[in-house]
């Protein structure tokens, strides 16, 4: 799920927090849904079945149960009971986390935080206390799959690696220029954040370019144009595009 997509799916969330919610349901080893309290405001639904995880705040958790199929959601379910308290987004990466607060039941519970990764294959759900430290992760990753970065109980939560991008938001028309002459849309994800695979495809149609090829001062204004629209309105962006798939 792209970065833009992201930050539109969880925009109506922020004016609704903190929020209690009626604990969590589990439709499959690999989705997890939250219904948020009242019942009007809607339920976050987390799937993270790669190669295309996303999340989507929707009207209600239809007839998702709370069993847990796996340790991870026993986990999930037992810690992450306090109030919704906020969200973050880094950036405008595929990444937020969902911030609990304490919970105050007949077995009183620590603040946690839900760090979320929709990174494609390597979508990950990672449950940390207040210090940052790994409680619970959905798929454990050692040393012998990643030396320099490991998703595993006790150790200390270390997100991916950062980077540089603009972002679309907030660049100025300036900034946006020199970072896309000669800059195919295809690849732009290299120098804009929050665009992936099924987003450029919808820029490019809409600036009516070739994505393959570097923009110049012919084609710019155009793209400059679509990508503004993109911006504004990312979900309506692909409303014509075929099915998405996994970001670039």
């Amino acid at each position: 799920m792209e970065g833009l997509l992201l930050a539109a799916e969880l925009e109506p969330l922020h004016a609704r927090l903190p929020t209690g919610h009626l604990g969590w349901r589990f439709p499959d080893a690999a989705t997890l849904v939250l219904p948020l309290v009242p019942a009007e405001a809607g339920a976050l639904w987390i799937d993270l079945r790669p190669p295309s995880p996303r999340v989507a705040l929707v009207a209600a958790a239809g007839d998702a149960r709370g069993v847990a199929h796996t340790p991870f959601q026993s986990q999930l379910k037992a810690r992450a009971v306090g109030p919704l308290e906020r969200v973050e987004q880094a950036a405008l990466d595929r990444r937020f986390a969902l911030h609990f607060g304490a919970g105050r039941g007949f077995v009183p519970t620590e603040p946690v935080r839900l760090e979320i990764e929709l990174t494609g294959r390597h979508a990950n759900a990672v449950l940390c206390d207040e210090a940052g430290t790994i409680k619970g992760v959905l798929r454990e990753i050692g040393a012998d799959v990643n030396r320099h970065r490991q998703l595993r109980p006790g150790l200390a939560y270390r997100p991916p690696p950062p980077y540089t991008k603009l972002d679309p938001r907030t660049a100025t028309e300036g900034e946006l220029v020199a970072a896309l002459t000669g800059v195919s849309i295809a690849r732009a994800h290299t120098v804009i954040d929050g665009i992936g695979r099924d987003l450029a495809k919808a820029w490019a149609r809409d600036a009516g370019v070739d994505p393959r090829v570097p923009l110049d001062a012919d084609t710019l204004p155009r793209a400059l144009a679509a990508l503004a629209a993109v911006v504004r309105d990312p979900r309506s962006a692909l409303a014509d595009a075929a099915p998405p798939g996994d970001p670039a």
